[in-house]
């Protein structure tokens, strides 16, 4: 079967999100619920101020049932606040469901690319991957980060779950704190 997953942001900028999930859309009209093809949004709860108590995998979902997809097509993994776990809980989400993916197509921001490419290896062995990316206008030092130390990051969250632990605390507390 073909997976879709569509990656989550905090991404809450007038215009860019938007047009992230019009992309999204227009790429995955095709998807029906009778299909070989599945959608897994995924992103947790994370925008407090704008939506709060709704999960970033369920504003997606419905952006992309209003746009006209099947929602029995589309699984909502709405508990992911990292990358790591946008791909830990959407392969767990598919296998609870009884989904083995043999090709798999992930939405993601561009600067993000090799940790996506790198996540999807490690969650989906074996399953050819495609990237389909997308600008979100990201500043130069932005692009930086996640082009060299967040892929460090998420490499070492792989090999040590100890340091997982810890690195996801301290997303808690910075979740609070907004």
């Amino acid at each position: 079967m073909r997976v879709f997953i569509v990656l989550g942001y905090q991404e809450r900028r007038e215009g860019v999100l938007a047009r992230y999930l019009a992309q999204v859309a227009r790429e995955l009209a095709h998807v029906r619920a009778s299909s070989d093809e599945v959608i897994v949004t995924s992103g947790g709860v994370t925008a407090k101020r704008t939506a709060p108590g709704v999960s970033e995998a369920q504003l997606m979902a419905d952006h992309l049932v209003d746009a006209g997809l099947d929602e029995r097509a589309i699984i909502v993994e709405g508990r992911s606040r990292t990358t790591l776990e946008n791909f830990r809980n959407s392969a767990c989400a598919l296998r609870e469901r009884g989904i083995t993916p043999t090709r798999a197509v992930v939405f993601c921001d561009a600067v993000r690319e090799t940790k996506v490419a790198m996540l999807a290896r490690a969650f989906f062995p074996g399953v050819p991957t495609e990237l389909r990316r997308h600008d979100f206008e990201r500043t130069p030092l932005q692009a930086l980060v996640q082009r060299t130390l967040a892929v460090a990051h998420d490499a070492a969250l792989l090999r040590w779950p100890l340091l997982e632990r810890v690195s996801l605390a301290l997303v808690e507390a910075q979740q609070r704190l907004r």
